[in-house]
């Protein structure tokens, strides 16, 4: 089969894949739609509207400057926090998971290589999948942070806002394929559903790369810290094109960090392959 066929035909598969996802997924969650979506929109509105009071009672006459910087900070978070979680929880999903059917009881992934589907087209499917729910979400954040508080104005450049959170997402990319690596160390060990490395991240994460706050209030060792993270760089690029319309031209070192950390995802999509290579010659 030539190369152009090979790569027509996993196309073919991951759209297939993730259209019969997508399907059971919206039908499964139908009631989702008409009873937990609107109480999600109601908890969303008043978690915002609680950020916005706590911003004017802690800052006072800076309260828009505080709570613009922090509502950018949630807003873009999530997409890169996507990338740091998900490469683990596909992987568990695949080795972990089981598929059953009229007695009949399959690992995910054994079930996946009867049926054709390689680790490539899995990954893809489920990527795009959970990726079109989080753009949904993001979606109606950015709505409302610029329809109802006004921290977004109408003019942002959506184009540089697109590349920074697509460089954001890859650079933060080899972070969780090497988290997803360490699935490796718990892959007989299903009674372990939180990986303690993807929470520790996560928690340091939370305090220094500038979600909250900005990283230049931190000790000299946080500081340190933060800079090897590449979620400080992406939330800073985010915010400052989203809240300054500050050009890509004049994030040097922000695009520059992202660029570097972005190469790293093929030593860590090596790592990973060599992890799941362990765990196929060992369940």
């Amino acid at each position: 089969m030539q190369p152009r066929d090979k790569l027509k035909n996993s196309i073919q598969r991951i759209l297939r894949t993730l259209s019969e996802s997508l399907f059971g997924t919206v039908k499964t969650w139908h009631l989702w739609w008409y009873i937990y979506a609107p109480t999600e929109a109601i908890n969303f509105l008043a978690g915002l509207a609680s950020w916005y009071f706590f911003s004017i009672y802690a800052a006072g006459a800076k309260a828009e400057e505080f709570f613009s910087f922090l509502a950018i900070g949630l807003l873009v978070n999530p997409v890169f926090l996507f990338a740091v979680e998900n490469p683990y929880r596909f992987t568990r999903a695949l080795y972990a998971g089981w598929f059953s059917s009229y007695g009949y009881r399959l690992k995910m992934r054994d079930y996946y290589k009867l049926a054709g589907v390689t680790l490539t087209e899995y990954m893809a499917s489920r990527f795009i999948e959970s990726f079109l729910f989080l753009l949904v979400r993001f979606a109606a954040y950015i709505s409302v942070l610029t329809l109802v508080f006004g921290v977004i104005r109408m003019n942002v450049n959506l184009l540089d806002t697109a590349a920074v959170l697509t460089l954001g997402f890859a650079a933060t990319l080899p972070l969780g394929l090497l988290l997803a690596s360490t699935y490796a160390l718990y892959y007989n060990m299903p009674q372990v559903v939180m990986n303690p490395f993807i929470w520790a991240v996560e928690l340091t994460a939370s305090i220094v790369c500038g979600i909250y706050f900005p990283p230049t209030i931190l000790p000299p060792p946080l500081k340190t810290l933060s800079w090897l993270l590449p979620q400080t760089y992406a939330i800073d690029a985010a915010r400052q094109v989203l809240l300054n319309h500050t050009p890509l031209t004049a994030l040097t070192r922000d695009i520059q960090a992202l660029t570097l950390f972005t190469l790293l995802n093929i030593p860590a999509l090596l790592v990973y392959k060599k992890a799941l290579r362990y765990i196929d010659r060992h369940v």
